[in-house]
């Protein structure tokens, strides 16, 4: 790896690079082109909503640089300021969602499956929660479903932010290297979350629907942000620049792999399958960020 990658890649690594970087929004487009496939209903990809497994983890990787910038610049972090600039990006296009589908319900046909509960739950950010009380399942997402199934995952990333900013002033608090504490903290939340469905024997809706089962996905996040904010880190990726990306081609590999075959109602999703899919995503994460890399050089093909 030349000086000039080194650069590179500490500029792409730094809170501004890591949330404009042409690496990581190319992966997140084909997280986002698989999920949008799949709900399409063409069948091509039966597995393409692991898609949001893929965006939970890169989302984990964004947030989690943005807050330990702040940390390391201010000393801690404003949850004021934290939450009001997630809400600023998220909730102005949800609300409108959720008024037009509110004002619509009475009066379309096509919305009779969608309750003053679905909105209600939407808008309070625990959809997840309210469709897994329902009973309503996600592989059956082509049966008529609620207008409004897809506030699920949204509900899941609000709740994360809820508590990583909480997180994220804790460890601030008490932590000369609040870096390496929220790497240890989220590492240990992901085991205890993908362990969850073994030791309570959950089954495949409450797998997936749960914030607590699929909060891995973002806590793995948080480790990676973690990892590339350390210079010394930093260093040890551009020394294996090349492992690392052999390794993000593999993951990739496996991604669309299962993207092409994992059916929804998959037993899989609730023994395994989502921390598997998570360590893949944080793989494609770190390859995505190395210059010259072949899955940055995927990643930055001006189709994806």
């Amino acid at each position: 790896m030349t000086r000039r990658d080194a650069q590179n890649f500490a500029a792409l690594t730094s809170p501004t690079g890591v949330r404009h970087q042409p690496g990581l929004d190319g992966i997140r487009g084909l997280g986002v082109a698989a999920v949008v496939v799949f709900h399409s209903g063409l069948g091509v990809l039966p597995g393409g909503y692991l898609g949001v497994s893929l965006f939970f983890t890169l989302s984990g990787v964004v947030i989690g640089t943005v807050i330990l910038q702040e940390i390391g610049s201010t000393g801690g972090l404003s949850l004021r300021d934290f939450w009001t600039r997630r809400a600023r990006r998220l909730l102005p296009a949800a609300w409108i969602v959720l008024a037009v589908v509110a004002l619509a319900r009475p009066l379309a046909d096509s919305l009779a499956s969608t309750s003053r509960g679905d909105v209600a739950a939407s808008w309070l950010h625990v959809a997840n929660w309210h469709f897994l009380a329902e009973e309503t399942s996600y592989h059956n997402l082509f049966e008529g479903p609620s207008a409004l199934i897809h506030f699920w995952s949204l509900a899941i990333e609000e709740q994360f932010y809820f508590a990583v900013g909480v997180l994220a002033v804790a460890v601030a608090a008490v932590s000369r290297r609040p870096a390496n504490l929220l790497g240890v903290v989220a590492a240990l939340g992901a085991i205890v979350s993908f362990a969850l469905p073994f030791v309570f024997g959950f089954g495949v809706d409450r797998t997936y629907y749960g914030t607590d089962t699929r909060g891995g996905e973002l806590l793995v996040g948080l480790v990676i942000a973690a990892v590339i904010s350390s210079a010394q880190w930093r260093r040890r990726v551009l020394e294996h620049g090349r492992p690392v990306a052999a390794a993000g081609l593999v993951a990739l590999v496996l991604t669309v792999t299962l993207w092409a075959s994992l059916p929804a109602a998959s037993p899989s999703l609730r023994m395994g399958m989502l921390p598997l899919v998570a360590l893949a995503s944080c793989a494609l994460a770190l390859a995505a960020l190395v210059p010259r890399g072949l899955v940055w050089q995927i990643a930055t093909l001006p189709p994806v």
